[in-house]
């Protein structure tokens, strides 16, 4: 289940970790205190391809110290927006979890999204920003040129699209491995910013998507 709050906040996705491995003893690292990517396994434009597929080693896939750092907390998650996070990345990911950077923006830039089919009958997201929020996405997309940019509701990673653009004209889309339910989930939450009931997340899509 997705949290009872139904925040959203959009995360630059900074790079892969591995699974969860506890440390030896049980000694957990200081909370709030994630190590930093370094520049060979930071998500930039030069792991991905034009087309949106990956060009990585694999080796470089994941941070190795990562891995004894608990994923961040659906609370702490909530609480710190300013933060970086370190969540799972849901189904598609190239790594099993992402460091993801401090929030960039929330649903507050969109003015309205909907759920719809492309030509080819798969579910996407397509997203109508307000005035201001459409100036934000650009200046965020200018930023994040080829690079993932993570929708992360409640603490989980509901999808990770690339970034293919840097001026989106007012709309944007999402497109990935969704169901008809989850296309519309992921738009309401867009649409009505926190929500008084939970989301069941039913799908989620990988960081090769299109945004």
């Amino acid at each position: 289940m997705l949290g009872a709050t139904g925040q959203l906040w959009l995360r630059p996705v900074l790079c892969g970790a591995p699974s969860y491995v506890p440390p030896p003893g049980g000694a957990l690292p200081a909370k709030g205190h994630l190590p930093a990517c370094p520049p060979a396994y930071r998500y930039g434009a030069t792991f991905f391809s034009g087309n949106g597929g990956s060009q990585y080693a694999p080796g470089l896939a994941e941070y190795p110290p990562l891995a004894q750092d608990p994923s961040t907390s659906q609370a702490d998650d909530l609480a710190h927006p300013g933060q970086p996070v370190l969540l799972g990345s849901g189904a598609g990911g190239i790594a099993p979890r992402y460091l993801l950077g401090p929030a960039v923006a929330t649903s507050a830039i969109v003015r309205r999204a909907r759920a719809e089919r492309d030509a080819t009958m798969q579910w996407l997201v397509v997203m109508t920003f307000t005035a201001s929020g459409s100036r934000q996405f650009n200046r965020i997309a200018a930023s994040h040129f080829r690079e993932p940019l993570a929708n992360d509701v409640d603490g989980f990673v509901v999808s990770a699209p690339l970034i293919l653009a840097r001026n989106f004209g007012g709309t944007a889309q999402i497109t990935g491995a969704f169901t008809k339910a989850s296309a519309r989930a992921l738009a309401s939450e867009l649409t009505s910013g926190p929500l008084p009931v939970s989301l069941r997340m039913v799908a989620t899509a990988s960081t090769t998507q299109r945004t």
